[in-house]
């Protein structure tokens, strides 16, 4: 299998190097879950960690980076952490909300932080304005434009919350590459630079998930699976944001 030259981060229009893979952290809940992930994921070679005051684990990642990183031989400034504003604290609660999620990591410093939803909650899931990234939905349109204005263009959903791992194509080009089907999507998304957060509480799949270095999809490969562009949407619905 050919090596990949993929590069392992990206550099923002600060100048600051975001790694490409990081471990997203939605729907991971409570201490005990929460550090497991963190301990795998630094064991794994992760170094970027994704969360949001919407998560409710702020807190809980901060302490478990506060614990493992001594462990891996890593300092604060080892790691790359995201946070996001929560819909509720648009406006002039901005400030609030985020010094709430410095508290809450404790790590002294974020070092991206994002607004999570743009403020649009009660939209319908298939809405054009909310944006994600997977072989089904190439966004292509909205890269041009991140392209042009010097914008990361990020991506979550990358598994179809799950469903594109089963996709027949997916499969076939995962088993000729002797890959698993995540592994496959997420290398689409990174040998066309854009990082990824895939989120797991699984010790082997994230161990599995942080494997995407090693080996490339030719352009065959590539140019199949973004033929799968549908316009198909996979994120939650925003009217649940909190």
């Amino acid at each position: 299998m050919a090596s990949s030259s993929s590069p392992s981060s990206v550099v923002l229009s600060t100048g600051v190097q975001m790694p490409v893979l990081g471990l997203g952290t939605y729907k991971l809940w409570g201490p005990e879950e929460v550090y497991w992930a963190v301990d795998a994921a630094l064991a794994a070679g992760y170094r970027a960690f994704d969360s949001a005051a919407v998560y409710r684990n702020e807190a809980d990642l901060g302490r478990a980076l506060k614990e493992l990183l001594p462990k891996y031989g890593l300092t604060r400034e080892d790691v790359f952490i995201t946070s996001k504003l929560g819909p509720k604290d648009h406006g002039g609660k901005a400030m609030e909300g985020a010094l709430h999620s410095l508290s809450q990591l404790d790590l002294g410093y974020i070092d991206l932080y994002l607004i999570h939803w743009p403020g649009t909650q009660g939209l319908a899931v298939d809405d054009k304005r909310n944006p994600e990234f997977h072989p089904r939905l190439c966004q292509t349109e909205l890269r041009s434009v991140c392209d042009e204005y010097g914008v990361c263009f990020q991506a979550y959903s990358s598994l179809g919350k799950g469903e594109l791992v089963t996709d027949p194509l997916v499969m076939e080009i995962a088993k000729n590459n002797e890959r698993t089907p995540a592994q496959v999507l997420l290398r689409w998304a990174v040998q066309q630079g854009v990082p990824v957060l895939p989120k797991s509480s699984n010790p082997d799949r994230i161990k599995e998930n942080a494997r995407l270095f090693d080996f490339t999809l030719n352009k065959t490969d590539m140019n199949r699976l973004s033929a799968l562009d549908c316009g198909q949407k996979y994120c939650w619905d925003p009217s649940e944001v909190v």
